[in-house]
C-alpha cells in the first residue's frame, strides 16, 4: 500500500506545481480568458513548460523516493515511467497547439530527471 500511496503522491505533487504553473504561464503570457481557442506555443512558452515539467518531476520524484520505505529507486522509476507516457499521451493529441515533438521532448525531459534522482539515490562507497 505503501509502494502506491508514494507513487501517487509523487505524481499528484508533480502534475499540480506543472499545471498550476501552465495557467499561471498561460495567463501571463497570453493574458486570455481560459478556454479560449489560443494558438501555436511560441519558443518561449515551449522552454517555460519544458523547465516547468523538470522542476515538477524533479518535486515529484523526490516526494515519491521520501515517502516510500523500500526501495525508492523502484518507485521513482515508477513514476517517471507513468509521468512520461501521460506527456506522451497528453501533448501527442493531433488537436493539440503544441509542436508534434513536444509529447516526446516532455517524456525524454521526465525520464532524464527521474534518471537523475535515481542516480542521487544511489549509495556511493
Amino acid at each position: 500500500m505503501n509502494s502506491i500511496l508514494s507513487v501517487t503522491f509523487g505524481g499528484l505533487a508533480a502534475m499540480a506545481v506543472y499545471w498550476t504553473g501552465a495557467v499561471i504561464a498561460l495567463l501571463a503570457m497570453r493574458g486570455m480568458p481560459l478556454g479560449s481557442a489560443g494558438g501555436p506555443a511560441t519558443p518561449a512558452e515551449i522552454t517555460f513548460h519544458l523547465g516547468l515539467g523538470a522542476v515538477a518531476m524533479l518535486l515529484g520524484a523526490v516526494l515519491t523516493a521520501k515517502l516510500s520505505k523500500t526501495s525508492p529507486r523502484v518507485h521513482v522509476g515508477a513514476l517517471g515511467l507513468l509521468l512520461g507516457i501521460g506527456a506522451l499521451v497528453g501533448f501527442g493529441k493531433p488537436t493539440s497547439q503544441w509542436p508534434p515533438w513536444f509529447g516526446v521532448a516532455m517524456a525524454a525531459l521526465g525520464l532524464g530527471v527521474a534518471a537523475a534522482v535515481l542516480l542521487w539515490l544511489t549509495p556511493r562507497s
